[in-house]
């Protein structure tokens, strides 16, 4: 008799698993082999651990991509709030509050030579004796350097130098967004050659302003946050590997009794 399951969405791999967004795949070693499913949107793959991916299509008309979710809830706890002090305001995703829309760039070259000084520079100098002895001269497009990674190296903070610290606050934020862009979408086998992925549209025979990669023109997520005194959108550049939960859950705990 053929069993039914209960949660078809839901498949369980190894821990030592690769996802392959290119080719659609899900793979894992198994018997001096290699194990493989197809990836598909509607299926959430799911480690042991409980980290879940899946596929998912962005607003803006994007590429999909792949959304990992780690297995770690965020314990919320507001006490004794009357109706209308904000418990469910808390638990409401963010999702409707991010607008989507291109990235800009004012002088293709220059931003770009700008750019590529900060990758490649070695800030093995940056951390003062007391926080940190060990060099870190990792570089910025090493695969053992993660976007996260790269976010705080170009976060001024107090392991610094002040030197360095000083260093950060002369470079204009567009240029470290610009960064974080190249370090986003950059793979290993481009190598030296990652800018010629890179380009902007010419228009009446000048270079464009909005950044494309790969042919295909880039969007960037924006957080809207309250009103400006004009009455226009205070909105604020969101990482580029941030993803909102699409739900969150909240539950109401009534204080004991005296």
């Amino acid at each position: 008799m053929r069993s039914i399951k209960k949660f078809p969405d839901i498949l369980y791999v190894p821990e030592d698993v690769r996802f392959d967004l290119l080719r659609q795949t899900v793979s894992w070693p198994r018997n001096n082999g290699t194990q493989k499913i197809k990836l598909l949107p509607g299926k959430n793959v799911r480690s042991s651990s409980g980290y879940k991916v899946h596929m998912e299509k962005p607003p803006g008309g994007r590429a999909w991509r792949l959304v990992g979710t780690a297995a770690e809830p965020t314990l919320c706890h507001k006490p004794c709030t009357v109706s209308g002090g904000g418990k469910s305001e808390i638990s409401k995703s963010i999702s409707d509050a991010i607008i989507q829309g291109p990235v800009f760039i004012a002088d293709f070259k220059r931003e770009f030579d700008f750019a590529n000084k900060l990758i490649k520079r070695n800030y093995s100098d940056r951390f003062r004796g007391e926080t940190r002895p060990k060099k870190d001269s990792r570089p910025i497009l090493s695969p053992e350097r993660s976007l996260g990674s790269v976010i705080k190296l170009l976060t001024p903070s107090d392991e610094y130098t002040t030197e360095y610290n000083e260093w950060l606050a002369s470079i204009p934020q567009y240029i470290k967004e610009l960064v974080f862009i190249v370090k986003r979408r950059y793979k290993p086998e481009m190598e030296d050659g990652w800018r010629e992925h890179f380009s902007v549209d010419i228009i009446d025979g000048k270079p464009g302003n909005e950044l494309k990669f790969g042919n295909r023109k880039l969007v960037a997520n924006y957080l809207r946050v309250g009103y400006d005194n004009d009455g226009s959108w205070r909105t604020f550049g969101l990482r580029k590997d941030f993803h909102p939960p699409s739900s969150c859950r909240r539950r109401t705990i009534s204080p004991p009794r005296s």
